[in-house]
């Protein structure tokens, strides 16, 4: 999904998850872009484990080309809204992991009335793409 939204920091996007768990969608994003945005000669190769347990050859991206838009994408492009604390933890942490230094996640349920009550500016045409599974609630009564 990522790939298909192509993420462009040049153009000051910002990419929102309403409902980010672990900030999955947020952490593949920028490893999107630390991918499309590094030069040939600073792609480090190294021997690492795949699922199976393999040995293979990984890439490690750099990201360098990125210098210019660097403040963007470390304080403003990645924002995420979980109503589980536990999840917003973890989504803060696998962002800072992953290398983005001031991930914007909040605890909020995006599909109550108070989201645009409580982030007034994030309500209204704030972000430019948004990543996100589909809701899942269960009616009762």
């Amino acid at each position: 999904m990522v790939e298909m939204t192509e993420p462009n920091p040049a153009r000051g996007e910002t990419i929102c998850d309403p409902a980010c768990g672990t900030g999955g969608f947020l952490a593949t994003s920028y490893e999107y872009l630390l991918e499309k945005y590094s030069s040939l000669e600073s792609i480090h190769t190294e021997i690492g484990t795949n699922e199976r347990g393999e040995l293979e050859e990984q890439k490690i991206f750099t990201g360098d080309l990125l210098t210019p838009w660097r403040n963007h994408v470390d304080n403003n492009m990645f924002h995420g809204y979980d109503f589980d604390t536990t999840m917003l933890r973890i989504a803060a942490m696998n962002l800072i992991m992953h290398g983005v230094e001031a991930p914007d996640i909040h605890y909020q349920d995006t599909m109550s009335q108070s989201f645009s009550t409580n982030f007034p500016q994030a309500s209204k045409n704030a972000f430019n793409l948004i990543l996100a599974n589909p809701p899942v609630y269960r009616l009762t009564g």
